[in-house]
């Protein structure tokens, strides 16, 4: 049995020299030859967690060599697979993604997640919750945007975020086809931007909308709304907005939300910034928010 480990900052010398080597995730570890859990030394052993070999995927869209890290709590039963996959965008371009696969008690609604103008799908708000919802049984898939798997700053035009967010749905139609019933657009700021654009322009088939903090408008510009598109949209959504966020007035949004005719609901975050972040006086940890997020994205999906 080849065993991964995650090791999250741990100082990866050791490891290195026991013939393990990185793969394209900076958290994980994986063994460049076979190594058995006998032959692991115990102070690099995970106390709460394994992670053995799975099958590799073989599907038109998978040309990624490594196999599902299949996700275990020790002494629980499986919870989820997840594996780093290539995602084509178009006939000349990729970009990378994050699959999660639930085990037993697989939800039929799966899950996909665009990430903001500033981060990637490697920022925690987005690794946390498409991994929660993963281990609660919603597949799940987070992906890079194009300019952030080449490692620009800017982000793409608006066509090419759209051909990406749509590139990263066929992949996941793809890879779980006859398996989801329900589709699931969830977006960080820009990447939530995007799908609701395409929703109401008819380009993105999917049932449901999650936004972890809209951007609203432009930071000072509370009047100057990027909402006339919000209301051709017939989709259930679901608001998370935090009172402090300088790109999303709660007031203004309030007011949106009056109007739209899709079925809507707001979860606010006392104290938040448009990345969640609150002050140290309300005495909550990053952790505590992401949870409240995860929670109430199972029950509104229930």
């Amino acid at each position: 049995m080849i065993n991964y480990w995650r090791i999250d900052g741990m100082a990866s010398g050791p490891l290195l020299e026991m013939g393990m080597k990185w793969n394209s995730s900076p958290s994980l570890l994986i063994p460049a030859k076979p190594i058995r859990l006998k032959e692991m030394p115990e102070a690099f052993l995970p106390k709460d967690r394994t992670y053995v070999q799975g099958p590799f995927l073989r599907r038109r869209y998978h040309t990624v060599r490594s196999p599902y890290m299949i996700y275990y709590n020790k002494g629980n039963a499986l919870k989820y697979e997840q594996n780093r996959v290539i995602i084509p965008v178009g006939d000349n371009d990729h970009t990378s993604g994050v699959l999660a696969l639930p085990g037993k008690g697989r939800k039929r609604t799966a899950v996909i997640i665009a990430h903001g103008a500033g981060n990637d799908m490697n920022t925690p708000l987005i690794v946390s919750f498409a991994d929660s919802l993963a281990e609660a049984g919603y597949p799940t898939l987070r992906f890079n945007f194009l300019y952030k798997e080449r490692g620009k700053k800017a982000p793409d035009n608006w066509d090419t975020l759209a051909r990406t967010w749509a590139a990263a749905f066929s992949y996941a139609k793809e890879m779980l086809q006859g398996k989801v019933d329900t589709w699931v657009a969830a977006g960080k700021s820009m990447g939530g931007r995007v799908a609701t654009q395409m929703v109401a322009d008819g380009l993105l088939p999917i049932d449901r909308l999650i936004f972890l903090g809209y951007p609203l408008h432009p930071a000072g510009d509370k009047e100057k709304l990027r909402d006339s598109h919000l209301y051709r949209i017939q989709v259930p959504m679901l608001f998370f907005a935090g009172t402090r966020d300088s790109l999303c007035d709660m007031e203004k949004l309030k007011g949106v939300l009056q109007r739209l005719k899709a079925p809507r609901e707001l979860f606010v975050i006392e104290g938040g910034d448009h990345s969640f972040h609150v002050p140290k006086a309300l005495h909550k940890t990053e952790q505590e928010i992401f949870a409240q997020i995860t929670e109430k994205s199972l029950e509104w999906l229930t």
